[in-house]
């Protein structure tokens, strides 16, 4: 059985390192040599989702001339200093987080 922290290590070699530039060129070759890696969860759709999201990665850095002033934007380049006292004060998304995700 593989533990939590050994898969960690084989996703980053299964997946060069998480380089997006490496990630979005893996062929149906490639992606056939990780469904046989018994380091990973072996899924198609997630392997083909990793490849998707390194070329919308690299897509954003095009634009934004990174990735870093992409998610600025969302705040106005500003961080949010939030002060939390009791438990209701955290909240699982804000108007921020919700404009990201309807990305």
């Amino acid at each position: 059985m593989v533990h939590s922290l050994e898969k960690r290590e084989n996703y980053r070699i299964a997946f060069d390192d998480y380089d997006p530039v490496r990630v979005v060129i893996f062929d149906d070759a490639k992606i056939q040599s990780l469904m046989l890696n018994s380091g990973i969860i072996r899924n198609n759709q997630k392997i083909r989702s990793t490849i998707n999201n390194a070329q919308q990665f690299l897509k954003i850095q095009e634009e934004f001339s990174s990735f870093s002033n992409y998610i600025w934007r969302f705040v106005e380049g500003k961080p949010i200093i939030n002060i939390r006292k009791e438990i209701t004060d955290y909240h699982s998304s804000s108007k921020e987080s919700d404009a990201l995700a309807r990305i």
